[in-house]
């Protein structure tokens, strides 16, 4: 009886790891398309996050913060490089949530000078 739930307990630990590293790859994968919705897809980025965090994993600030740097379209990103940059000289560490907002507020701006040039 012990070798039959040992080799169960291993196969379903096994396959959790594997489901864990298959969502962690596709939150870190996520991007968004050029000409969607930001604020939008940061709402969608959200809550997989926190659905990795249901599932066991833990994603760390910094790995969020990347996640969002690496998943908008240039310009939006290079605006998020010199906001962590000029907030770091600063000494202030800037949270995910300010992050977020600052680059929701960003691509409404960017939209409407599109809309206005």
């Amino acid at each position: 009886m012990k070798a039959w739930w040992d080799r169960l307990v291993f196969k379903f630990t096994v396959q959790s790891i594997y489901a864990q590293n298959n969502l962690e790859e596709a939150f870190f994968s996520l991007t968004c398309a050029k000409g969607e919705d930001i604020w939008s897809f940061l709402t969608v980025l959200h809550y997989k996050c926190k659905e990795l965090s249901a599932a066991g994993i833990q994603i760390t600030q910094r790995e969020y913060q990347h996640t969002i740097l690496k998943s908008l379209p240039d310009k939006l990103a290079k605006f998020v490089v010199q906001l962590l940059i000029s907030t770091c000289h600063s000494g202030f560490i800037l949270d995910t949530n300010t992050l977020i907002n600052s680059v929701i507020e960003e691509s409404e701006c960017l939209k409407n000078w599109h809309m206005h040039s």
